[in-house]
């Protein structure tokens, strides 16, 4: 139902869109001002559907993570710069405590940001005036993030009930920001995804903590997970799997050269060269410790080779506009099932060899 909704939505935003800005002729203060009432409803309107089809996903067991090694105070620092115009609209501090360098996980990105994203925009929901504070620890076994805020608090009896769909606290009557009442349902879902676990603690009228801890995956767990999955997959379909590997090979010198940051930065940089520069939706790209990792689904060593050879240059242009072509020594290998092994311990094996 909700992709159904969503073709004729977008046809009557862009209808809208066409008055406001004109394109259909003049338009008066009086129906811009209605128009943009309308144009705010159907983004709304959009928000919900997507949180319907998120949660939906979740519970259907579709969701894929697309796990990488993150920076989790990354993710943290661009979700409060996303946040910084609205908090101050407001009259609310956002702020960010974190450990300086890296804080590293594997992770799905984009899924770890969503629940920033749910978090602090929950938060700030809910604080009129004060502080949004988030902050990231690192311990030897997780990573834990919190957002807090100064707002107005959840009752002890509703705090049982706040993961639960399509509950909304701390509502007042009348105008203000509304949602569906499905941001935490699906930040505990993705957490949960995760192998992570998440908590509230809060009190009426002094604030709120949202906190959520993830686990640190070893390399050989992921890869292991990886591969389990796409060799499975491979099999289902009778046809051949590959995995395109570009690291790099004197990483321990770089980081007594560049220094660490500087280094997680490169391997950043290279994982998304790498991403932009893949053709199919099946292939997938993966960040590791010393380099990246490319899945290929229904390619033979031969097409996994050539597919490499087409990357390489790629690489070579980067690391030749910064200047560090003859200091960066990037390794590239190929290895293919069931050429190359035929479960997920053979393959992981040699993927993790030195």
């Amino acid at each position: 139902v909700s992709h159904e909704i969503r073709t004729p939505m977008t046809i009557i935003r862009e209808g809208v869109s066409q008055f406001l800005d004109g394109i259909l002729g003049d338009v008066t203060e009086e129906q811009k001002s209605i128009l943009n009432i309308s144009l705010d409803a159907i983004d709304r309107l959009g928000r919900i559907i997507n949180d319907l089809l998120d949660m939906s996903k979740l519970e259907s067991g579709k969701v894929e993570l697309k796990k990488e090694l993150v920076d989790i105070a990354s993710v943290a620092s661009k979700a409060c710069r996303d946040f910084g115009l609205r908090a101050h609209a407001k009259g609310v501090q956002i702020s960010l405590t974190a450990p300086e360098g890296r804080v590293e996980t594997y992770a799905d990105p984009d899924k770890i940001m969503q629940v920033f994203t749910n978090l602090i925009g929950n938060a700030l929901k809910f604080t009129d005036e004060g502080l949004v504070d988030v902050s990231v620890s690192d311990f030897v076994d997780f990573v834990e993030c919190s957002v807090r805020d100064s707002g107005r608090g959840i009752s002890n009896e509703d705090l049982p009930r706040v993961f639960s769909k399509f509950e909304q606290f701390s509502r007042q009557p009348g105008a203000g920001e509304k949602g569906t009442g499905l941001g935490l349902a699906i930040s505990k879902g993705i957490v949960d995804l995760h192998k992570g676990k998440i908590w509230v603690e809060s009190k009426v009228g002094h604030g709120t903590k949202f906190t959520f801890a993830l686990p640190k995956f070893n390399e050989t767990e992921l890869f292991r997970e990886y591969v389990t999955a796409r060799i499975n997959q491979a099999r289902r379909a009778k046809t051949y799997f590959s995995v395109a590997t570009f690291e790099l090979a004197n990483l321990e010198d770089l980081k007594n050269k560049l220094g660490e940051v500087r280094c997680g930065t490169l391997l950043d940089e290279m994982g998304q060269l790498v991403r932009d520069n893949l053709r199919r939706k099946t292939d997938a790209s993966l960040r590791s410790v010393k380099g990246v990792f490319v899945m290929l689904i229904g390619t033979d060593k031969t097409g996994a080779t050539a597919f490499a050879g087409r990357i390489r240059p790629f690489i070579d242009d980067y690391l030749t506009k910064h200047g560090l072509i003859g200091e960066v020594k990037v390794i590239t290998r190929v290895i293919s099932y069931p050429d190359d092994g035929t479960t997920e311990a053979d393959l992981t094996k040699i993927l993790l060899s030195n």
